[in-house]
């Protein structure tokens, strides 16, 4: 991971984190969306982006539930930091980083999703 791909995706965690700590979501989703597919793109695998990007299309009704009325305590992506920081001396780090990522998310959208149910 060079240095300036490094300050790419801190610039794009900063536009984000500006955004969602300001609670304007629709940008705040636009800013995650970037800063998630700019490392992706970095790993050269146009297959695996093309499949993550489905991904995202379907995620797009919830990701907007999220952030508009999920109550959470994950604000300014705390795990962009630990990813950025992981991808700067490689290893498992980056992979353990996305995972706590998308578990940390994952369990406000489950409770959420629960509380609906009823």
């Amino acid at each position: 991971m060079s240095p300036a791909n490094l300050d790419m995706l801190r610039e794009k965690n900063a536009l984000f984190t500006e955004a969602d700590r300001a609670k304007r979501w629709r940008e705040a989703i636009v800013h995650n969306r970037e800063f998630h597919f700019a490392g992706y793109q970095l790993s050269g695998m146009d297959m695996l982006v093309g499949h993550i990007e489905s991904l995202w299309v379907s995620m797009g009704p919830i990701l907007n539930v999220f952030y508009s009325e999920i109550v959470n305590d994950y604000v300014a992506a705390e795990e962009h930091i630990h990813l950025i920081h992981a991808l700067a001396k490689d290893g498992e780090g980056p992979r353990v980083a996305i995972e706590r990522d998308l578990l940390r998310s994952g369990d406000s959208i489950i409770r959420f999703l629960s509380t609906q149910a009823k």
